[in-house]
């Protein structure tokens, strides 16, 4: 997990989450070199439309520094329940996307084979009510 701010930009990268992403792929993975030290920057978007609508769901503004292409892929339809194909955008370096959440976003690497992009990370970008954690507990011993 790694927390956004409220109300602030973050970006997202091995130099801002160290040993993060080293934890996910392992200390020796290739792609590894797929994570730029500042991939991404995600910044909150004020909108007119979000104000007048209370229920709307925030926006982001996702930026890929990095030379590896970033995807984003809106969830909203599928938990809506809609069969609406689900809107994707793969940015490049310095490329922009306006999503509102729930969003995935996915660090694209090269396959084994040097072919096919491959998903390396994936984050979901969805909204947490402050003050409801869930936390995970072993059970308790009998």
């Amino acid at each position: 997990t790694i927390d956004l701010p409220a109300g602030a930009a973050l970006t997202v990268g091995r130099q801002h989450q160290l040993g993060f992403f080293e934890s996910l792929l392992g200390p020796d993975s290739r792609y590894l070199n797929c994570i730029s030290r500042s991939h991404l920057e995600v910044v909150p978007v004020a909108s007119a439309a979000a104000a007048a609508l209370p229920g709307e769901p925030p926006s982001f503004r996702v930026t890929n520094f990095s030379g590896n292409p970033v995807r984003t892929t809106s969830l909203l339809a599928a938990i809506a329940g809609g069969a609406e194909p689900q809107h994707q955008q793969v940015l490049g370096r310095g490329e922009q996307a306006v999503v509102r959440l729930p969003t995935c976003i996915e660090f694209l690497g090269t396959s084994f084979a040097g072919e096919v992009p491959v998903a390396v990370v994936s984050f979901t970008l969805e909204f947490a009510v402050l003050g409801e954690t869930a936390v995970a507990a072993p059970p308790p011993p009998q």
